[in-house]
């Protein structure tokens, strides 16, 4: 009778242990990965450099377009824009410029447009376009005309840009 009443009590202990073995883990120590919320980003970058120097004394147009080939998609587009330029002031004719336009590939949106003309100067620039679905393009015009009248340096520009584009997968 004894021995039975063990055998029963260890069969308790046994089922109350089954019962409660998955009953033991520290809540606050485990991660449920249901409710993890990591976001992922695609980055990708593109670069576009030109420059230009107009050598002929005749006042003349130069002009140069860089499309990208990322395909937008709710993205984040970031633009460093480094460059230094240089427009003599003539005395019978209009100075020189330089123009850079970002907009989209069929010119329905302009995110940025700036002229800039006059003596030697470095710019750096960043635009920051958010939400835009479409390609996007850069377009360069510049005006100028080599100084050999006065033996001064000819206009010119030099660009280096970066194209940043992120979006949320």
């Amino acid at each position: 009778m004894k021995r039975m009443n063990n055998i029963n009590l260890m069969t308790m202990i046994m089922i109350m242990l089954t019962v409660t073995a998955g009953c033991t883990a520290n809540p606050f120590t485990e991660t449920d990965s249901a409710n993890e919320s990591s976001l992922v980003y695609d980055t990708t970058t593109e670069w576009f450099n030109d420059s230009y120097e107009f050598t002929n004394v005749l006042r003349m147009g130069h002009m140069m377009q860089y499309d990208t080939e990322y395909q937008a998609n709710n993205s984040t587009l970031t633009v460093y824009l480094n460059f230094s330029y240089g427009f003599e002031d003539r005395p019978f004719e209009q100075t020189g410029y330089l123009n850079l336009t970002l907009q989209t590939t069929n010119s329905s949106t302009i995110y940025y447009s700036q002229e800039w003309s006059g003596n030697e100067e470095t710019i750096n620039e960043t635009i920051v376009v958010n939400n835009t679905y479409q390609d996007v393009q850069l377009r360069i015009r510049a005006e100028g005309s080599d100084g050999t009248f006065n033996g001064q340096q000819s206009d010119y520009y030099e660009i280096n840009s970066t194209f940043i584009f992120t979006t949320l997968q």
